[in-house]
């Protein structure tokens, strides 16, 4: 990939990678949007991806993917849709988007979430799309989950196992369109 600095989008769905990144991307300065759906990713090293900087779009849906903690997006500073939806993540670490305050779309359906987390999103306020549906959610630990989403004007939460109770209070206070469990 060398004398491709000016590349600013890069697809490759579907290539049975296993690791993310590999070392072609280090070369790859200007990218806004990266495509690697439906590969085998489980993890990345966030420390390699450091020259991604610029980058808007990242679309991991269909991978193993099991982890997604601060640390995992720590270098996408930029990012504003992060596409991990149908992957194997369990847990949101409680600061998983600490580096992320300019999201404004986090698809996550088809995982294994089991709660979601007090201040969870409350750095993100400009997320507007917000996809939860088809996970194992049980548990809104607090509705400060929520808080200072202003923007946000779509929730999908289908397929859960949560009571509508629990997201029948945040749809009255913040979303025009929200899918209960």
């Amino acid at each position: 990939l060398d004398g491709l600095n000016n590349l600013t989008l890069l697809d490759f769905s579907f290539n049975e990678l296993t690791k993310f990144p590999f070392k072609p991307l280090e070369k790859i300065s200007n990218l806004i949007l990266l495509i690697l759906t439906s590969n085998l990713i489980s993890e990345i090293d966030p420390d390699s991806i450091l020259s991604l900087k610029k980058l808007k779009v990242l679309k991991l849906a269909n991978n193993s993917v099991k982890v997604l903690d601060q640390n995992f997006l720590k270098s996408f500073e930029r990012l504003e849709e992060l596409h991990i939806s149908f992957n194997e993540i369990s847990d949101l670490s409680p600061g998983a988007f600490a580096h992320n305050p300019k999201l404004k779309l986090i698809d996550l359906e088809g995982n294994q979430l089991t709660k979601i987390s007090a201040l969870q999103f409350s750095n993100l306020k400009f997320l507007e799309y917000l996809d939860l549906s088809l996970n194992k959610i049980s548990t809104i630990e607090d509705r400060e989950a929520f808080k200072n989403l202003s923007q946000l004007s779509r929730v999908f939460a289908s397929k859960n196992v949560c009571t509508n109770e629990e997201f029948d209070d945040f749809q009255c206070e913040h979303s025009s369109a929200f899918v209960a469990c």
